[in-house]
């Protein structure tokens, strides 16, 4: 860690930046490694890693070598701030924090953010959000989702009726998907998601998108998904259209470790028949595509 601590200061030291001698230090490390690297350079500078490399570097380069340095739950402070900060909530943003972790995770970085903010994250949500994303987005805060639970198919059965009940008649009862998709295991998750198919003949992301709209529909949706297949469709989404939503790219690749990412590329391959890699050789640019 220290010999990597001594390359990072010779790498941002002097006139401009050795950024592939950079790129390639830090994109090859884990984040525990990092970590131990950062702290290493805290001993030998007197100042912390992660200021000298946003000093160095600049737009979307830069927050990607941010989020790739710091810790988990630091990544996720930093997420939850820019998800907060500025006018109004950007609900995808922190869609991702609450579906994509796991409790544990949630758990960690609610502490850091109410310990760096010395102020409640339930109540600095609840101020941002309103109606069934709030009733969503605090009970996913808690980090008390049942994640080992395996599934009984009876169960599973009983709630995908559960489901189709709250969709009938008129207006949707949220607070019933609520209930089921955000307190049930993944596993019992995944088998609603058939039981309710093999009985209705049509899927239950579409029976989701039909009933709501907007963050609470892509929430609920997610939690029907494994991680890596969720954050793979976040990858996509951000290549589509005008333009690559970088901000996605920053967080979903510098925000996770190297087997979280292995993961993500491989979920992403199998899904869209093309590598990530050759994906953001193509959207990307510059030293933030290296």
């Amino acid at each position: 860690a220290s010999i990597d601590a001594q390359e990072v200061y010779n790498c941002c030291h002097g006139f401009g930046t050795s950024d592939g001698k950079l790129i390639a230090l830090l994109a090859s490390r884990s984040k525990p490694h990092l970590q131990a690297v950062a702290a290493a350079y805290y001993d030998q500078r007197d100042k912390p890693m992660v200021g000298r490399i946003r000093e160095e570097t600049s737009g979307w380069y830069k927050l990607l070598l941010t989020y790739l340095v710091a810790s988990p739950e630091e990544a996720d402070v930093r997420q939850l701030d820019a998800a907060m900060d500025g006018l109004g909530a950007d609900g995808v943003a922190l869609v991702e924090f609450l579906v994509g972790n796991s409790q544990a995770r949630v758990r960690a970085a609610k502490a850091k953010w109410e310990g760096r903010h010395d102020a409640s994250l339930v109540d600095r949500v609840a101020s941002e959000l309103h109606g069934a994303n709030e009733t969503l987005a605090l009970q996913l805060l808690k980090g008390e989702r049942d994640e080992l639970g395996e599934a009984d198919e009876a169960e599973a059965e009983a709630l995908a009726d559960k489901l189709a009940a709250g969709a009938a008649g008129w207006g949707t009862d949220e607070q019933a998907f609520i209930e089921v998709l955000a307190k049930n295991s993944p596993e019992t998750n995944y088998a609603v998601r058939t039981a309710y198919e093999n009985k209705h003949g049509k899927s239950l992301e579409s029976l989701i998108e039909s009933e709501m709209s907007g963050n609470l529909a892509k929430c609920l949706g997610a939690l029907l998904l494994p991680p890596a297949d969720y954050y793979a469709k976040r990858l996509k989404d951000a290549f589509r259209g005008l333009g690559t939503s970088d901000a996605v790219v920053c967080r979903v690749l510098g925000g996770h470790d190297k087997a979280d990412v292995r993961e993500i590329a491989a979920a992403y391959e199998r899904k869209y028949g093309t590598p990530l890699k050759d994906d953001l050789k193509a959207e990307c640019s510059g030293n933030y595509k290296r």
